[in-house]
């Protein structure tokens, strides 16, 4: 054991001071201490997250009132904030640095209170307005902001231009705020930017037509779809924007891989994270030269915004579902649902009633009972419009008609997505229209049904379509609509539906390519219907050797048509497969 030894105390002989003497020594020393902290900068704002100013100074003595101008003579700063602040899951520093001049080289470093760099970062900034994002260690303490500008160099000497008047602005702070996470590049026009750490891009090795673009740093809990940082700032996203239309295609690769054709005329796409099967950083594009990209960056979407989606994000992954079903709205349509069901089971629960009002024969138009409908076939995918919809449930509260639970929970999804509205003890339509599938389906039937299911959606909400369509059900000779009646009819469709005819022509028409149209035709549903009715055999034979080539032509004019309007390819109705 070690012992201490006491020390003799000392004692301090201080004279007596008044009070109001000391008062004064305290006022001068606090006024030191501020004085050598510099004065609080009020030229631009350095905001928290939640928008609140936070007051900072500068090291450097850049004159009163232009703190974040720099000049050649004046091309380095760090901003000091009186407190430390900490960043949060999802949250990242930004900068927004108005450049002034080409080929500048802007050198960021972010610090702690103890004077640690947490993270240094290099730009090559555009002229223009950008606003620069950094990653930082999620919970550091962040206390500076340094600033570094390396002048422009003149061509092929690799030396500093030098200006007339080396006071003269080559850059400008706007604003340094904590913003929610963003990850990627944006060019918003008019020479507007936005710009983070961990994006590049480089041509591919493998293929000199494609640029490989990287987006790496995301956060850590992006995938998660229910994270704090979700709930609070939405959810975690691939967003993409292209300048036009083109004949071309993007590569994902992010953990899984999959492909998203650019000829969409919302000129983007957006895909969560969480649809993403194993998504890893970091995320790369395989972009075709031809593709000009405006964006590529993810981001958290705010709810109304997220749902806003390809039908085709429901084939690259089978989420994990929470209840019986997953949603989206269709970019391209908004007024469009699209239900993704459990299986075929919960999907009846919801939808198989319906069908049978709207469209089955000998049941359309009345409410069939659980145990008319029991052990019958509803359909393995659904569509309906808002019209038929509001006519379902106006009849069930008509006739005080028992509902099931399901049921029940559709009205009223559907009056909360603005589909149909509750009016007195009826119901209204508001437009738009439902498709559904189920994830019991296997994947290359999926595919055919989301394509044939969303095209009836197209059907339901734009007329220039409809008429077109119904236009070609009637220019039909009844020797050619034979075939679609006889087949129509053993599907159990309310044949004596001109409208229901010509909607389910053209879903048949589209679901795969045009050139695949006759074959299909003339082999899966002959074959179906001869399993039942062989006597039939001889007259379905002479209709496919008059009419066998009307498939192809009617479907390739279909499609084209659709091509034109909503740049869907041949034999699909989405851009993301």
């Amino acid at each position: 054991m070690t012992s201490v030894q006491s020390k003799p105390r000392r004692w301090l002989l201080v004279p007596y001071v008044p009070p109001s003497a000391w008062l004064l020594v305290i006022f001068c020393f606090g006024f030191f201490l501020v004085s050598c902290q510099g004065a609080t900068i009020s030229s631009f704002k350095w905001k928290a997250a939640s928008g609140e100013p936070l007051p900072f100074t500068q090291k450097t003595s850049f004159p009163e009132g232009s703190e974040g101008v720099f000049t050649a003579s004046r091309a380095s700063n760090t901003y000091v904030l009186r407190k430390p602040v900490a960043l949060g899951g999802g949250e990242m520093l930004a900068v927004n640095l108005n450049v002034y001049v080409d080929n500048l080289l802007v050198v960021f470093r972010y610090g702690n209170g103890s004077g640690a760099t947490l993270r240094e970062v290099r730009f090559a900034p555009s002229k223009g307005e950008t606003t620069f994002y950094l990653s930082l260690p999620q919970g550091s303490k962040l206390s500076t902001c340094s600033i570094a500008l390396a002048p422009p160099r003149s061509p092929g000497s690799g030396q500093n231009v030098t200006s007339a008047n080396k006071d003269e602005a080559i850059a400008s702070i706007q604003w340094i705020a904590v913003l929610p996470s963003f990850q990627g590049f944006e060019n918003l026009g008019n020479k507007r930017f936005r710009l983070s750490d961990g994006f590049s891009y480089a041509p591919d090795s493998a293929n000199s037509r494609n640029t490989i673009w990287s987006i790496e740093n995301f956060p850590s809990n992006a995938v998660a779809q229910k994270t704090a940082v979700d709930k609070q700032q939405g959810t975690a996203a691939l967003v993409v924007k292209y300048a036009n239309p083109v004949s071309a295609e993007i590569t994902v690769l992010a953990g899984t891989r999959f492909n998203v054709k650019c000829s969409n005329p919302t000129k983007s796409f957006v895909i969560p994270l969480a649809r993403i099967e194993n998504a890893q950083s970091p995320i790369r594009l395989r972009i075709p030269n031809l593709v000009s990209i405006s964006a590529a960056y993810i981001e958290f979407i705010p709810e109304e915004q997220i749902r806003l989606l390809d039908p085709g994000i429901m084939l690259i992954s089978q989420g994990t579902l929470e209840g019986d079903y997953e949603y989206c709205r269709w970019n391209v349509l908004p007024n469009v649902l699209v239900f993704d069901f459990r299986n075929y089971a919960t999907q009846d629960s919801y939808l198989k009633r319906i069908a049978f009002y709207v469209e089955k024969r000998g049941f359309a138009g009345r409410l069939a009972s659980d145990s008319e409908i029991t052990s019958l076939h509803g359909w393995n995918a659904h569509d309906y419009r808002s019209e038929d919809l509001a006519a379902f449930f106006s009849a069930a509260s008509a006739q005080n008609f028992p509902l099931n639970q399901q049921e029940i929970t559709l009205r009223d999804f559907l009056i909360k997505q603005g589909i149909i509205a509750k009016d007195g003890q009826t119901y209204k339509a508001l437009g738009g229209a439902i498709i559904s599938l189920s994830q019991e389906s296997p994947p290359y039937l999926r595919h055919t049904f989301l394509t044939h299911e969303s095209s009836h959606a197209v059907f339901f909400v734009d007329e220039s379509y409809r008429n077109f369509c119904v236009s070609m059900w009637n220019s039909m000779s009844d020797e050619e609509k034979w075939f679609w009646y006889l087949y129509f009819g053993w599907m159990n469709y309310n044949t004596s539906s001109a409208y229901l005819m010509a909607n389910e022509m053209q879903a048949y028409l589209v679901q795969q390519p045009y050139s695949a149209a006759e074959k299909y035709f003339s082999t899966t549903p002959v074959n179906r219907m001869l399993e039942h009715h062989p006597e039939l055999k001889e007259k379905l034979e002479a209709y496919m050797a008059t009419y066998g080539s009307s498939f192809t032509t009617r479907a390739q004019t279909i499609q084209n048509w659709l091509g034109k309007k909503y740049g869907f390819a041949p034999g699909t109705t989405f851009f993301i497969h």
